[in-house]
């Protein structure tokens, strides 16, 4: 089955689902922005409601992922469900009706009664910024009227909680984590909203050039091509504090005009 072929496959059958409480379908993330290779991404896509729905209507939807699964990318598929009234005015804290991604897949399978939903999901905003900026409707009604504006200094907040984790070291996915910070970087500095590979190939031609070449490993493994990654802790940390002093530098002084 291919990509297309599966997403038109949850749309109709959460379609005869939801029925006339479906307001739209959403896609966001790689498969819609640059950088999409189905060995290292997943399918994301934003599901807006009009009314809450019951726990058994939320397993009914979920089951469908699960059983489409086998069909989905390396990094499976990331699904949320918000209100209609929720994404017009985007509100911290922000809360979804539900949520599945690979991480919860397993409990989702083993735990019957399993519901992932709540009050606030920081990732979020992130996630309604972009689909405003660079989403595709796929179903229902069309983004520029489902969809309010976030408040910048939410998406700066959201875009900070996803980096955050970064400071303590960026050995492990290190390609996440260098690509985020200069999708973070392009952002606090020209405004654009960008995926992650687009971030990298902005920073090859923005950094300085002795920190290209984490950038351009970075891409090679996101993209899934040849890279070694035989940088050394302290070259990486080194770049880890360069990004780090020009975000943090941006973000002050979007707090001193704001």
């Amino acid at each position: 089955m291919s990509y297309d072929a599966l997403i038109k496959t949850i749309i109709d059958r959460y379609i005869l689902i939801l029925k006339d409480n479906l307001v739209g379908i959403y896609l966001h993330g790689s498969y819609v922005m640059e950088g999409f290779n189905p060995a290292v991404s997943d399918i994301d896509f934003l599901v807006v409601i009009e009314e809450n729905i019951e726990n058994e209507t939320k397993r009914q939807l979920i089951t469908v992922l699960l059983e489409l699964d086998q069909y989905s990318p390396a990094k499976g598929l990331e699904m949320s469900i918000m209100k209609a009234s929720d994404v017009m005015s985007p509100s911290k804290p922000t809360p979804f009706a539900l949520h599945y991604s690979d991480y919860h897949k397993d409990r989702y399978k083993t735990e019957l009664d399993y519901i992932c939903c709540g009050d606030d999901d920081p990732d979020l905003l992130a996630h309604l910024t972009i689909i405003k900026s660079r989403g595709q409707c796929v179903y229902g009604k069309e983004i520029s009227d489902v969809f309010g504006l976030v408040p910048v200094e939410y998406y700066l907040q959201a875009i900070m909680y996803d980096l955050n984790d970064a400071r303590g070291g960026i050995n492990d996915n290190h390609e996440y984590y260098v690509l985020n910070m200069c999708r973070s970087l392009q952002y606090l500095k020209e405004g654009t909203i960008s995926s992650k590979a687009e971030g990298g190939n902005w920073a090859i031609n923005n950094l300085p050039d002795e920190f290209t070449v984490y950038v351009e490993e970075a891409l090679n493994k996101y993209k899934g091509t040849e890279y070694t990654w035989d940088i050394g802790n302290n070259d990486i940390i080194k770049f880890k504090n360069y990004m780090f002093k020009e975000i943090d530098g941006l973000l002050a002084k979007y707090d001193e005009i704001k």
